[in-house]
């Protein structure tokens, strides 16, 4: 395989024209994989002995704050390439991925509210009990110069 393959990949003609052929078939992987494991975390898999259902918030809040950081990740990535070699589809990278980190941000800590104050849930010494139902006011508390050093 030569070099060249990725090189013609920088190419917005070359990379618009061998994506159009893949989206297709990735999109359909894709949403055939994410309904697959939707499905397989929500419904097949077993309660906790401890938290009932309500552990199974982690199916969601997981892969969503994973693929925000992963975002975040290419925004400052896409960002050097395009400033140091002025690559035109990092600009695109750019402008793609940073509406879907934010929205997977949202999604991330939109179910904490759900988790909160659920039997048999872990509350750390000098933390709230429902620390989990607003992450800004767990760190904020966190913070706070009357409990700075206590770890939750």
């Amino acid at each position: 395989m030569s070099w060249t393959f990725f090189h013609k990949l920088g190419s917005p003609k070359w990379f618009y024209e061998i994506s159009s052929k893949l989206l297709p078939w990735v999109a359909v992987f894709s949403v055939l994989m994410l309904a697959v494991g939707l499905v397989w975390g929500l419904v097949f898999a077993p309660e906790d002995y401890q938290q009932g259902n309500s552990f199974r918030i982690i199916y969601i809040h997981v892969p969503a704050a994973i693929l925000a950081q992963s975002c975040y990740m290419m925004l400052a990535v896409a960002g050097v390439v395009g400033l140091v070699w002025r690559m035109k589809l990092a600009d695109v990278a750019l402008q793609c991925a940073a509406p879907i980190g934010a929205w997977m941000t949202l999604v991330a800590l939109l179910p904490a509210p759900s988790g909160a104050n659920r039997p048999g849930a872990p509350t750390g010494v000098g933390c709230p009990p429902d620390f989990h139902a607003d992450p800004a006011v767990f760190v904020l508390w966190h913070h706070c110069p009357a409990h700075g050093d206590q770890q939750p």
